[in-house]
Order: structure tokens, then sequence, then C-alpha cells
């Protein structure tokens, strides 16, 4: 009997390791939390007086602590539910060394615990792919070998957030299973999604997108969008019950070009985006050789539709290629945006540059001496990655000065907090070269005299992520 119970704890722990969240290093959760029964038979229930909201506080501010939302859980079955909750919101299915079926077994799982999926809300679907030569395509990866993903997909019915990551290559939909893309766009059509993220998928269809009842966010990054037919009762709602989009994160594929990005604006009724009442906008785009003035002219067109409407705008403007002259040619202004208050820009500064090459800098400066008065803008976020790799020259910090009066217009007169945040990032030569937070708090006096200033060094190789 002993060596039974161990048996089965066992393979609970292995069921949990294939769906975790995470890496596979937090602990498993006890047999009891993933059982069905509504409390231990041995745990004494003396919270049950406490008010609810005080243990969905508690619990929420223990959601990132896993150890201890599988104690809080064995505590109280007044705890269990809400711990629940945040231990199985997250699932993440990926193929790992012995394992190339992660849907088979946590479908599995779910077999043996189905009430489980009532509290999983997001899902992680992140596919690698491989080739057998140089010379040929990118083909395959998990989701061709196990046909249980499907399948997955029906059982989750509260499924709030789902994301489709190709991680070495760019995944070509055509090449899904035909079951598992029907699968997908069923879940976009259903009542539940509200988030979508894409990453590295060439050519999904952008008519889910555009009519579906409960989407408010969308990611995608290094993806494009196709208008090919889909066949689903599933994508023909009611009129009028298509739902407008409230966040749209863009980042360019670098062998796509970034104007192509204009025909999910206006390409007619049946195949365009809502995006008349986004609040949210981020673009990060790479740019090419003679770009700039088109993939600015699709920047200016996308804020024209969503300018009544948006509250935050974030954007890496594509100047690795461009030059002083197109900054000239091509100014780029923000139009009248009513409720526009948190602008984030992602530049870069280099030191082959000074305060009269700087492009970046030349680029600040013209847009904020331009900000129409009616835009109230209260928060600025500048993520500056700092290239110091001339053998030659020294770091111009009088940039500093120049970004310090930029933000100090007239037109920011309502600014009321500036955070700096520096990606320092070094060549061999210049490796032990530092960027002190107090020389800058000294080159930027009036944002620190008006104390709306905070400075933050970060390290991190992904420097311009997806923002939530």
């Amino acid at each position: 009997m002993q060596g039974r119970k161990q048996s089965n704890k066992f393979e609970q722990h292995q069921h949990i390791k294939a769906v975790s969240p995470e890496r596979w290093d937090p602990p498993p959760p006890p047999p009891f939390i993933t059982s069905s029964q509504t409390r231990p038979s041995y745990c004494s229930d003396k919270m049950s007086h406490f008010p609810p909201e005080l243990i969905h506080h508690v619990v929420d501010f223990l959601a990132d602590d896993r150890q201890t939302l599988y104690n809080s859980a064995l505590t109280s079955s007044s705890f269990l539910h809400p711990s629940r909750r945040h231990i199985f919101r997250q699932i993440l299915l990926r193929s790992s060394s012995g394992q190339c079926r992660p849907a088979r077994r946590f479908l599995d799982f779910l077999s043996t615990a189905p009430h489980l999926a009532t509290y999983i809300t997001s899902l992680r679907v992140m596919i690698g792919q491989y080739r057998a030569s140089i010379s040929e395509d990118w083909i395959g990866g998990w989701i061709h070998e196990d046909d249980a993903l499907p399948v997955v997909f029906s059982l989750l019915t509260r499924l709030q957030e789902l994301s489709i990551e190709s991680t070495n290559s760019p995944l070509k939909w055509q090449n899904v299973p035909l079951d598992l893309q029907n699968a997908v766009v069923e879940v976009i059509g259903g009542t539940t999604l509200s988030r979508l993220s894409l990453i590295q998928v060439v050519d999904f269809p952008i008519l889910p997108l555009r009519i579906s009842s409960s989407l408010k966010n969308i990611v995608l990054h290094c993806v494009t969008l196709t208008d090919s037919k889909i066949e689903s009762s599933l994508l023909y709602p009611s009129a009028g019950a298509f739902s407008p989009l409230e966040g749209l994160h863009i980042v360019e594929a670098r062998d796509t070009n970034f104007s192509d990005i204009h025909s999910w604006i206006h390409n007619g009724e049946s195949t365009s985006l809502h995006l008349s009442c986004l609040k949210r906008l981020s673009l990060t785009i790479y740019g090419r050789w003679m770009s700039y003035s088109d993939d600015m002219a699709v920047v200016s067109k996308l804020l024209d539709v969503c300018s009544p409407t948006l509250e935050q705008l974030k954007l890496t403007p594509p100047l690795t290629f461009a030059c002083l002259s197109d900054l000239a040619n091509h100014p780029f202004h923000l139009a009248t945006m009513p409720k526009l208050r948190k602008l984030e820009f992602g530049l870069e500064i280099s030191d082959f540059e000074d305060m009269e090459t700087s492009l970046s800098l030349s680029w600040l400066t013209e847009l904020f001496s331009n900000l129409p008065t009616c835009n109230v803008i209260e928060d600025i976020v500048l993520k500056c990655e700092i290239l110091q790799a001339n053998p030659l020259g020294e770091f111009d910090h009088g940039i500093w000065t120049k970004i310090d009066k930029a933000l100090t217009c007239k037109e920011l007169s309502s600014l009321r907090h500036v955070t700096l945040i520096l990606y320092p990032v070094h060549s061999e030569a210049k490796k032990h070269a530092t960027i002190a937070t107090e020389l800058l708090q000294q080159e930027m006096k009036i944002l620190c005299r008006r104390n709306i200033l905070q400075i933050e060094k970060r390290y991190d190789s992904n420097r311009f992520k997806i923002l939530e």
C-alpha cells in the first residue's frame, strides 16, 4: 500500500511538471490541491469566519510565491479556491528533453482532475521547429506529432489569454495541422478570449482578429497577416457584436516591410482591424534603407485612426537607417490626442554622435517642440540603449542637457513624471565604461529641480521586449 501511494505521488508530480506555467523549478502542488475534494479531512477550517474579500487579497498578494500558495491551500478550505486560481491560471505547453507530446500529457492530467480546467485562463503554446538540412525549410515541431492540442483547446472553456510562439524560426500558418488551425480560430471566435499574442507567425488570417466578439488586446511580434478566407460558423457573430480593440502591440518582422501594416488598417471593411477605440498602441520598427518616410507615414495613419481615444503610446522609431535629412524632410508630429497621457520611446544613443548629429535627440526635440497644446502629457518614459564603442571619442554628456531642455518645454507643462531607463552596451575596448546616475542628474538639472526624474540602469538582452 505504501509503495502504491508513493507511485501515485510520483505520477502526480510528473503530470504537474509537464504543464507548469514556468520552468520546472517550483515544487509540484500536493495531491490534495489537484483533488476534486472540497477540503482535507485532516484540516480544521478555523478561518471560515474571515471575510472572503480579505482572503482573496492575501492570496492575490502571494500570487508569485508558489510554495506559499501551496501551503495556504492546505491551511484551510477557505484558501483553496483562491490559491488554485493562481496556481493553475497559466499553463505553458512546450516540448522538452524526453517529452515531445506535452499536450497529450496535459490532457492525461486533466482526465484525472477535470475540475482544474475551469481555473486555467491563460495558455502559452511554444513551438520549436526543426529542419533536416540547412538547405531545407523549417518544418515540424511537436504540434505535428501531438494530436491532443485541439482537444485541449476545447476543454479550456474559460480561456482569456492565448499566446502562440515559434521559438527558433517563423511558423508558416498554412503548415499548421488543419484541425489545430480550426481550434485556434474557434477560440478567437468565442466569447472569453480577450488577449491574443502571436510571435513569429507567417500569414495568420486577419479575419478572426477583426470579427472576434471578445478580443481586446493583440500582440503581433514578427507576424504577417493575410486576408485568406476562413470556414467556421463561429466566425460570423450577429451584426454589431464585433469587439473594437483597446490594445495593439506590433514588433516589426525584420524580413518584412512595416508599410505592409497599412493594408491591415485600410483594406476594406471586411478585412481591416477595428482601431477606432484603441487606448494603448505600441510599435517597434527596425526600418530599412530609404524606408523612413514610408514607415512613419504608416505610424501617422495609425495614430489618425485612434487619436480620439488613445491614452498610451509606445514607439521605437526606425532611426537605424535614417539620416538627419530624412528627419528634416519628413518631420514626425503627433496629432491632437485629447486623452493621451503617457508616452514611451525606445531610442539609441551612441558615443559616435554628439548633440548636433544625434538622430534620437533631433527626433525627440522636433516631436516635443510641436506637441498640440491640447495634448496633456503627464508621464514620459525614455528607454535608451547607450552604445559605447568609439575608441577615439567619449560620450557627449551634453546630450542629456539637451534632452532635459526638450522635456521641459512649454508644450510639456503638464508633465508629472519622467523615467529614464538606460541599457548600457559596451564594446570590448570600452567594457569598463560607466554611466554614473549622479552625472546624469547634474546634466538634467531642470527635471531634477522639479523632482519628477527617475533614472534606472538595466542590463537586459531583451531590451525592447513586449510591454504589458
